[in-house]
Parts: C-alpha cells; sequence; structure tokens
C-alpha cells in the first residue's frame, strides 16, 4: 500500500482500496541502513491514520470558478522502472463526483505535449498513469493540468500536479578529460599539491548517487615505492606523499585514478595522471 525512497525517506501511497471505515490505521516498520543499504541498520514505526476521503480529495464544489488553478501534491515516480506499463500512478476524484458525472483530461508536457501520452488519465475516474519508464536526466519532473467537467457542464476545475522523478543510480562518474598531465619538482616536500582531477555524475545533485570519491589505483613505475603520491578522496587534488622523487631515475609516473559515486562504494570511471618529474629550482 506504501513506499519509501530510499534516499529522501518519503513514504507515498502505491496502492488503492484505501478504506478508513474497513483499516483505519496502518502501522509499518521502516528501516534505514548505512553503506548505501547494506551496512548497520536502525528501525522506527511509522502510523499512519486512514481519514474521512473528504478532508484529502481536492475540492472541485459547484461554487468554483470555472479554470480555477488549484495545487495538487506532488508525485513521486522512480525512474527506469521496468513495468510492466501502463502503471496507476495515483487516482484524482472529487467530492463532485457524488453529485454528478465529471469526465477528466490531462494537459501539459508528458500528455499532450512532447513527450505525449507519456502519461495519460481515465477520463471516468480520474486514474493518472505513466504508460513508459521516465529519465530523470532528461526530466527531473512534469508540470500537468488536470481538467474536471461535469456533463451538465456547470463545473469545471484546474488542478496542477506535479510528477517527480526518483534517481537511480544510472549514471556513472565521468572525468573532464581521459589524461591529465602535471609536473613536480624533484624536491618538492610531502604534501605539496601536483595537480587536480575533477570527475562529473550526471545522477541528481546532492545525493548519494552523485556524491564521488577519489583513489589511486595503479602508480607505475611503483619506485622508490609504490605511495609517491596520494588523491584528496573529496576534492581531487594529488600531492607528494612519498620521498625519493630523482628525475635521472623515475623522469616520470603514470597515475591510474578513480572516481565513483555512492561516496566511493558505486559505478565507477577511470582517467590516466602523468606526472613528468622536473629539476629543482
Amino acid at each position: 500500500m506504501f513506499e519509501i525512497n530510499p534516499i529522501t525517506g518519503s513514504i507515498r501511497i502505491t496502492g488503492s482500496g484505501l478504506d478508513r471505515e474497513k483499516y483505519p490505521q496502518y502501522t509499518l516498520t521502516v528501516q534505514a541502513a548505512d553503506m548505501a543499504g547494506e551496512g548497520l541498520t536502525g528501525q522506527t514505526k511509522v502510523i499512519l491514520t486512514v481519514t474521512d476521503g473528504s478532508s484529502n480529495a481536492p475540492d472541485s464544489s459547484s461554487n468554483v470558478e470555472p479554470n480555477t488553478a488549484r495545487v495538487f501534491p506532488a508525485i513521486f515516480f522512480t525512474e527506469n522502472n521496468r513495468g510492466p506499463y501502463p502503471i496507476k500512478l495515483i487516482e484524482i476524484r472529487s467530492d463532485e463526483h457524488q453529485k454528478q458525472n465529471l469526465h477528466y483530461s490531462i494537459t501539459g508536457p508528458g500528455a499532450d505535449q512532447p513527450p505525449v501520452a507519456l502519461f495519460t488519465m481515465n477520463r471516468d475516474t480520474g486514474s493518472l498513469y505513466v504508460t513508459q519508464p521516465v529519465d530523470r536526466e532528461e526530466v527531473a519532473h512534469y508540470k500537468l493540468q488536470v481538467h474536471v467537467v461535469a456533463e451538465s457542464g456547470d463545473h469545471q476545475e484546474v488542478m496542477s500536479v506535479t510528477v517527480k522523478v526518483i534517481d537511480q543510480n544510472d549514471n556513472k562518474p565521468v572525468f573532464s578529460q581521459n589524461t591529465f598531465e602535471g609536473q613536480v619538482a624533484e624536491n618538492s616536500a610531502q604534501g605539496s599539491e601536483v595537480i587536480k582531477v575533477e570527475a562529473t555524475d550526471s545522477d541528481e545533485p546532492d545525493n548519494a548517487n552523485s556524491d564521488i570519491r577519489y583513489r589511486i589505483l595503479r602508480q607505475d613505475p611503483q619506485l622508490p615505492s609504490d605511495n609517491m603520491f596520494e588523491i584528496n578522496s573529496v576534492t581531487g587534488a594529488i600531492s607528494v606523499a612519498g620521498t625519493g622523487l630523482d628525475r635521472e631515475k623515475y623522469p616520470q609516473y603514470t597515475l591510474t585514478v578513480q572516481a565513483a559515486d555512492m561516496e566511493g562504494e558505486g559505478l565507477s570511471g577511470q582517467a590516466q595522471v602523468i606526472i613528468k618529474v622536473v629539476e629543482s629550482q
């Protein structure tokens, strides 16, 4: 009957049949786990009380002026959902339907505007459907207009509905360059910054899916030690870590660096960093 956004903790309705007389209350046991959901956990209870439908349903009483705009709570749908389609998102009903026959329709991007028919609405019930997978990186949210019209013609209303696309980790970090080049003086002290690498992730900003961490995977040559350089895992700044830089013996180092999302535990990309050792000034 309910689902939770694994990142934000927002709980929304996914099933139909909420009935205050039959099932006046639901108790959910909710878990939070670190390590992107695979680590240590904690639990809590969420008690949801089902109220009379008239207190939550959009009010479309007959004294509403034609084309009056109302805002309906946002609807959430996860990108890359495999279906089967169509999938019912929500049913928008008006109290007025108890008095007369109403017809529902939608307009806007994703309805009668490109991508046309991504969303459809049952004319008689007000059920809103999505007909195919969505991609948050293409469109993060859709703003639809729901039109409610009475058969008699004496009542109409327009409601604004936003469908927000929930991000999935479906994009790996991409470095701004395939190869970075820098140089370092052979007498450089430990901690001296050499070069900074940068990667970006197309997933939702300020989300674990785009939270990048850097690391050095390989150093060639591994002389005079295999940790001549270190990288700041957050900023991508590479600095001198070891001693013994010698232009005559080891004139160049090649580092393979990685950027991974989910704070370093998710999807990853790689780049090469070529560092030339130069004479001290």
